[in-house]
C-alpha cells in the first residue's frame, strides 16, 4: 500500500494511492477434515487505485478496486464435490463526494 498527499494549490489538498494484494494458493478447508474434502484454491493478486481532492469542507474521492477485474476464490464449500464458492468483488469504480457540516 502506498499513499501520497500533496497541495497542488493553496486551496486544494490532493491524495493518490494504490494497493496490491496477493494471496498464494491455499486449501479450502483443514487438510485432515473427513466430511469436508480439501480443494486447493489458486492464488491471485489484485490492484486498487484511489485519488481524492479536498478543499474547504468538501472532499471528492474516486476509487478503482480490483482494477484488472480478476476472478478469484477466497473459499469453497465441499461435501464430496465443490458445492459452492466465495469470490472476490469484481472491478468496482466508486465516486464519492462528501461535505462536513
Amino acid at each position: 500500500m502506498a499513499d501520497q498527499e500533496f497541495a497542488p494549490s493553496q486551496t486544494f489538498t490532493a491524495r493518490v494511492g494504490g494497493t496490491i494484494r496477493a494471496q498464494t494458493k491455499m486449501p479450502s478447508s483443514y487438510p485432515g477434515a473427513v466430511g469436508d474434502p480439501n480443494v486447493t484454491l489458486p492464488g491471485y493478486a489484485t490492484v486498487d487505485l484511489r485519488a481524492g481532492l479536498s478543499w474547504d469542507r468538501y472532499v471528492l474521492q474516486v476509487r478503482a478496486e480490483n482494477l484488472r477485474d480478476k476472478l478469484a476464490f477466497t473459499g469453497a464449500s465441499t461435501s464430496g464435490t465443490v458445492t459452492g464458492a466465495t469470490v472476490i468483488r469484481p472491478r468496482t469504480i466508486t465516486l464519492s463526494p462528501s461535505a462536513a457540516f
